[in-house]
């Protein structure tokens, strides 16, 4: 693991408004979160589900538990442990890594595509909306560091 980084390297004082912008990012991150969160308890998943159905489903190749651990940020253990709860619940299966026997792969089941797409129906356009106004405040949010 990387050290953390010294007290002494921030050498840039900034502004009221260069603050207030990245307070406004990190304060509508906080709200696209939510937001889809609730979306997600809304169709019958929880936000760990949605988030673990989404990087699976958005890979071009099934990935494996350690990609996935990586991805979602999280360790290997509780990666594995929410994959098979996906998998008890319908939402994906695994499969042995026919290049690597160590290794297990992730896959939709087409449960896990309808529950997505079931939760896209309702929240696209909200979460899209969501993730332009995120962007665009966090141009904002790099500009004001920058300065």
């Amino acid at each position: 693991m990387a050290p953390a980084p010294s007290a002494t390297l921030l050498t840039v004082d900034l502004t009221d408004d260069q603050y207030h912008d990245i307070a406004r990012f990190r304060s509508q991150l906080r709200a696209f979160v939510r937001e889809a969160d609730l979306v997600a308890k809304s169709v019958g998943l929880t936000p760990a589900q949605h988030e673990l159905l989404l990087q699976v489903r958005s890979r071009d190749a099934a990935p494996s538990i350690g990609e996935l651990a990586e991805l979602l940020s999280l360790a290997l253990s509780t990666t594995h442990e929410s994959v098979k709860r996906a998998e008890a619940n319908g939402l994906v299966t695994l499969t042995v890594d026919p290049a690597d026997a160590r290794r297990s792969l992730v896959h939709l089941t087409a449960q896990g595509r309808r529950k997505l797409t079931e939760l896209y129906d309702l929240s696209y356009e909200r979460l899209e909306h969501a993730r332009l106004r995120l962007l665009r405040n966090l141009e904002d949010a790099t500009r004001a560091a920058r300065r």
